[in-house]
């Protein structure tokens, strides 16, 4: 079962139990209709399903990238090759123009002259070299070397050109992607405030003992250790699973700040260390608080869960952080 469905299951008994909402000041517009199981159990599906698109497309994000960096990576490598096979093809032009030269020089002015002049004067090595082979330069592996160095740079400029055109294609794929993630992000955020709009609206209404401010104060110590200590891996559940042993969620006896109305104290079971500052019993340790915490206990792990500067074991969200 998912954290959604977990959570579901109590909030569409808190939703189905809740009853009539205990009234309040008039107010001039009309209540809104009171929520259902179903309406709770659409907006869990709708956050379960907008949480698996913002995933999605996050991945979805980092893979274009790592993509995006070896399309880079192949072009600077195409980008390298062309620079070796000019500078081979360079070589190899200055070298049939040498040959070239000696040719001429052993051979026929007036034959040769006119091709001479001809070969000198292309500035492109296929050219060069057609023009060369006129004058029958006499190195023949040369000419191989300007060809092979001719063909292998247009087979490299095709390759840079195809490479190009993908890395644009997964740039733009990348660029798309973005608004994509902040738009389900959006739609994320949207559909839990929905949830807990709906929640809330439930008010304290008690459902198998849990109110909805304990069910606040289990989910804020869940989520407030998840961004402290991520793998940890604390569910909110197995607070509740304490709360619900401990005190039934504090029993009704909790305010809507998580207060406990009167004191929750369990039975005597060991000797005095707080002077009955926590529990009330100067003679005897007794657990204290919706969670039921020794005194001793207490006051190495308490905690300020509502932030309002105090740890105080007689309130719900310090307790259960």
């Amino acid at each position: 079962m998912t954290p959604v469905r977990r959570r579901l299951a109590v909030l569409a008994t808190l939703v189905t139990l809740a009853g009539p909402m205990a009234a309040g000041p008039a107010v001039a517009q009309e209540a809104a209709p009171a929520p259902t199981a179903d309406s709770v159990t659409g907006l869990a599906d709708k956050v379960t399903q907008a949480a698996n698109l913002v995933a999605a497309l996050g991945q979805r994000r980092a893979d274009l990238t790592a993509e995006l960096a070896r399309r880079d990576a192949t072009i600077a490598d195409i980008q390298a090759h062309l620079t070796v096979l000019q500078k081979t093809s360079s070589e190899a032009v200055a070298a049939a123009r040498q040959q070239a030269l000696a040719s001429y020089m052993r051979s026929d002015a007036a034959e040769q002259s006119r091709a001479l002049l001809n070969a000198l004067g292309q500035p492109d090595a296929n050219d060069v070299a057609w023009s060369l082979g006129l004058l029958r330069v006499t190195h023949e592996h040369s000419m191989d070397v300007l060809k092979a160095a001719s063909t292998a740079q247009g087979d490299a400029n095709s390759q840079l050109t195809t490479a190009l055109a993908e890395r644009a294609t997964v740039a733009a794929q990348l660029e798309q992607v973005g608004p994509a993630v902040d738009q389900a992000q959006s739609a994320l955020a949207t559909a839990q405030t929905e949830l807990t709009a709906t929640v809330t609206r439930v008010g304290a209404t008690v459902a198998d003992g849990m109110t909805t401010v304990a069910y606040a104060a289990y989910r804020k110590a869940a989520d407030d250790l998840a961004a402290e200590q991520p793998a940890c891996g604390l569910r909110w559940e197995l607070l509740s699973a304490i709360g619900k042993t401990e005190s039934n969620h504090g029993g009704g006896r909790l305010d809507a700040n998580g207060n406990s109305i009167v004191p929750i104290i369990g039975i005597p079971i060991g000797a005095d260390t707080d002077g009955g500052a926590l529990d009330l019993d100067s003679g005897r340790d007794h657990a204290v608080g919706p969670m039921q915490f020794i005194p001793s206990t207490w006051r190495s792990s308490g905690a300020d869960g509502d932030g309002n500067g105090t740890a105080d074991p007689n309130n719900v969200f310090d307790e259960a952080l």
